[in-house]
């Protein structure tokens, strides 16, 4: 799955990541700490966070405008969608 893949390249890219996921929306933070209300989420790495989005924009993934917005999977993402978002995830990931 996606959440496991992007927990796994932030692993060995050494970015502490936190997911979450709750049924069909989840979200993530750069943080090494667990995200569980907004006081943690905003001590998160927000500018890590844009360096990512820009480059998995830089790539063709979308994804939400600001860290604090959660995304959400739908029936139109397939594997192949989940393979290449995780393509262009480990290269942001070796970017920020």
């Amino acid at each position: 799955s996606l959440l496991v893949g992007l927990r796994e390249l932030a692993q060995r890219h050494q970015v502490p990541l936190q997911l979450a996921q709750a049924g069909t929306m989840w979200g993530f933070f750069f943080s090494a700490r667990p995200v569980e209300d907004f006081v943690s989420a905003a001590a998160s790495d927000v500018e890590r966070w844009k360096r990512f989005a820009t480059a998995m924009l830089a790539q063709g993934v979308y994804l939400a405008p600001s860290p604090f917005e959660g995304a959400f999977w739908s029936s139109a993402h397939r594997p192949a969608d989940v393979r290449a978002t995780l393509r262009a995830a480990d290269a942001a990931l070796a970017e920020c």
